[in-house]
């Protein structure tokens, strides 16, 4: 009996104890209740954390993050994603003030650094490439807010029409100013979800329509221009061709179908899976009327049915089609639109450090130096990690860019090689 006795409070003081340590690891902070156990392998025993699960990790990283300093800036929130090929990327977005302007990048390896040296597991910086990334499932990325201190005035020409005429408040004022910087979808996140920004900003139906097509114009508008003076030029490609594809950022975003493969004149407007995503998650199914709307006033072609299912053609993000039919096929490859070489050669030095204590070889460095320049230009202008790109067609064009820059990249490495 006494046995029993000794078993039932050796449990519940070891469940009282667990009890307390997961409140101070919410009121002050993981650091702070790692402290008061003689560390963090000490902590991990008594609450009997699995450190190799994935969603362990993501959970103390981002408690480790909201009670960090990095750089002194001030981590505004906090947004989970999850790439193609299952790794999780942390993006911590911040503010900093007129004294203290430290680059992303900089706030990147700054958490990315503090981490490594607080847990015992690793992560990376968002850019860093495949081949560096063993073991690793948790990349970070730090993305800077700028947000306006004094009111803004808005005139009649704004799109967004605010619902009540007299002066914004402090904080409807900021999220004006967050749209028009960073878009609608972190100006959202910021208040806890759409809703809660639309009743901030009190805005009606019709605001809430123009809001929506704002955000169509501001990252949807097609690659070639468009509007009333290339109405007539769209309707005739359509009468000759059958269709006519938008692209958005060389993306194959949507197709308008006249006679088409067949078919009677179908006055459809085909939407891609990707770009149907992103809008959904940030406004359900109301952004379908709008985005008519915002199709036909711009493209003059009337729509009477929208295509989101690919009943008619594909136009999925894996489909790269060209429009043979209109004498319109694009020669030139992924990267070699997108990379300046000037940037990549810019770049080598700065990496060069950390990538010759990471190979073993001089062909290695090589490589991996200009992989490592090349990912980080693809991430920092057009948002595209490593697992977004053409695998084949990156190898490629790394190593022929590689062999371009050889001395460059030969003379960096046998700098350190002589150390």
């Amino acid at each position: 009996m006494k046995l029993q006795q000794n078993i039932r409070r050796i449990l519940n003081e070891e469940t009282s104890l667990q009890g307390k340590l997961n409140q101070l690891i919410k009121s002050k902070g993981i650091v702070v209740a790692s402290k008061s156990v003689g560390g963090i392998e000490n902590l991990t025993k008594l609450l009997e954390l699995d450190l190799s699960d994935v969603n362990t990790q993501e959970k103390l990283i981002k408690n480790f993050i909201n009670f960090g300093q990095f750089l002194n800036v001030e981590v505004s929130f906090i947004e989970i994603r999850t790439s193609k090929t299952g790794y999780r990327i942390i993006d911590v977005y911040y503010t900093d003030d007129e004294f203290n302007k430290p680059i992303w990048r900089e706030v990147t390896v700054s958490i990315t650094k503090q981490i490594n040296n607080f847990f015992p597991f690793k992560v990376r910086s968002s850019g860093d490439p495949v081949f560096s990334s063993d073991n690793i499932k948790i990349f970070i990325h730090a993305t800077q807010i700028e947000v306006e201190d004094d009111e803004e005035e808005y005139n009649d020409e704004d799109v967004i029409q605010e619902s009540k005429e007299n002066e914004h408040t402090s904080l409807q004022s900021k999220l004006y100013q967050l749209i028009k910087s960073k878009g609608l979808k972190l100006a959202s996140r910021s208040t806890g979800g759409l809703e809660n920004l639309i009743k901030i900003l009190d805005l009606d139906e019709e605001g809430y329509d123009n809001l929506i097509y704002q955000h169509l114009t501001e990252n949807y508008y097609p690659d070639y221009d468009w509007g009333p003076k290339l109405h007539d030029f769209y309707r005739k490609d359509v009468k000759k061709y059958g269709i006519y594809d938008f692209k958005v950022k060389d993306r194959l975003a949507y197709s308008y179908l006249g006679e088409w493969d067949g078919y009677d004149y179908l006055y459809t407007l085909v939407i891609s899976k990707w770009l149907s995503n992103q809008l959904t998650e940030l406004f359900n199914d109301k952004w379908i009327p709008t985005f008519k709307r915002w199709f036909e006033e711009n493209s003059g072609l009337e729509v009477r049915d929208i295509d989101m299912e690919g009943r008619y053609i594909d136009l999925s993000e894996q489909t790269i089609r060209s429009q043979s039919m209109m004498g319109t096929i694009n020669e030139s490859k992924f990267f070699q639109r997108r990379i300046d070489l000037d940037k990549v050669k810019n770049l080598l030095r700065d990496y060069a450090y950390q990538m010759y204590y990471e190979t073993k070889s001089y062909g290695q460095f090589k490589y991996e130096l200009t992989l490592k320049a090349v990912e980080w230009i693809m991430w920092d202008e057009y948002k595209m990690g490593w697992d977004e790109l053409p695998e084949q067609e990156e190898i490629e064009f790394v190593t022929k860019v590689s062999n371009i820059l050889d001395n460059e990249i030969k003379q960096l490495y046998n700098y350190y090689n002589k150390k």
